[in-house]
């Protein structure tokens, strides 16, 4: 799990949030809600890994990142899209990256959902 800055007009949280805020990783407990995309609602983490095509043996590892106790990432999903900040306005972003260590499917790194085409996931 890690912290990179945004290139470009790549949207993150601000710097300066992070920095000063209170961070918290930790599990899924139920009910968690995620927006991943501006002109979609807010859906349960359990409709976002079923489109994203993640096991649900597998989800219980996927750390939550949350920031003031705001939930922000998702990992296997990616960034709660009403946290990020407009690259016009915060010049200082990041993002939060995750690889784990191993999957016990094989699979070396997962796809943020919000990083896949919509051809690839699942409705």
């Amino acid at each position: 799990l890690g912290i990179v800055p945004c290139e470009g007009d790549e949207p993150g949280l601000s710097r300066e949030a992070v920095l000063t805020g209170t961070l918290m990783v930790r599990s899924r407990r139920g009910g968690e809600k995620l927006k991943l995309w501006a002109l979609r609602p807010s859906k349960n983490l359990k409709d976002h890994y079923q489109a994203g095509g993640i096991p649900s043996f597998e989800r219980g590892n996927l750390p939550l990142i949350w920031l003031n106790e705001e939930l922000v990432f998702a990992a296997g999903l990616g960034h709660e899209v009403r946290a990020l900040c407009d690259p016009e306005l915060v010049s200082d972003r990041v993002r939060f990256v995750w690889h784990p260590d191993a999957s016990l499917l094989g699979v070396k790194e997962i796809e943020n959902l919000v990083d896949k085409p919509s051809s690839k996931r699942r409705r």
